[in-house]
């Protein structure tokens, strides 16, 4: 649990941590993707949501040429920080006060290179969260029990991978026939404390 301290007549006094999240044993919030195949990504449009004092979702995937909305369903002013993370230099692509429960912002331009967003309240900083950004369709973010489905991969063998913001990278190849589905299982090594 992280401590609250600001706004606790809003938020009490604290939150549960999004960036480990483990349930019966599985993690969620991973991003599993299929690396270098190209694919048509049509627009979209993702919501980042301010909301009980947290991100919602936690961790997003979405697509180059997407549009992001961000909003606030809380009775507090939050401010979106996004700082796109590529190599060792970040760059800020959006900061947004929301004044207030109801208030959104829509984007005024698409998501454009591939790579990852931190998102921070720069009012509460405890809350954070993670945009991954691809450039083709051929990715899911892991539910509640650690799975993850991706559909229309191309029949072949492929490098999946599986990322997380605190654990890193894994990969696996997998092969896929027409017709069938196909299974990735990985495991990352964590530390019992």
């Amino acid at each position: 649990m992280l401590e609250v301290t600001k706004n606790q007549e809003v938020c009490g006094t604290e939150i549960a941590a999004t960036d480990v999240i483990v349930q019966d044993g599985q993690l969620v919030n991973g991003v599993a993707f299929v690396e270098g195949l190209e694919g048509e990504v049509g627009p979209a449009e993702y919501v980042l949501s301010n909301s009980g004092c947290s991100f919602d979702p936690a961790v997003l995937a979405t697509v180059t040429g997407g549009m992001l909305v961000v909003n606030n369903q809380d009775e507090v002013l939050h401010n979106t920080h996004l700082n796109l993370v590529v190599g060792e230099r970040t760059r800020t692509v959006g900061n947004w006060a929301l004044s207030s429960k109801g208030s959104e912002i829509r984007a005024d331009r698409p998501l454009r290179r591939e790579g990852v967003i931190d998102v921070e309240c720069d009012a509460h900083e405890w809350m954070h969260a993670k945009i991954r950004i691809f450039s083709h369709p051929y990715f899911a973010v892991t539910g509640s029990g650690g799975e993850f489905e991706i559909t229309d991969v191309p029949v072949g063998t492929h490098v999946v991978k599986i990322w997380h913001e605190v654990f890193g990278e894994l990969e696996q190849e997998v092969t896929v026939q027409a017709g069938e589905a196909t299974s990735a299982d990985f495991t990352y090594e964590m530390a019992n404390e």
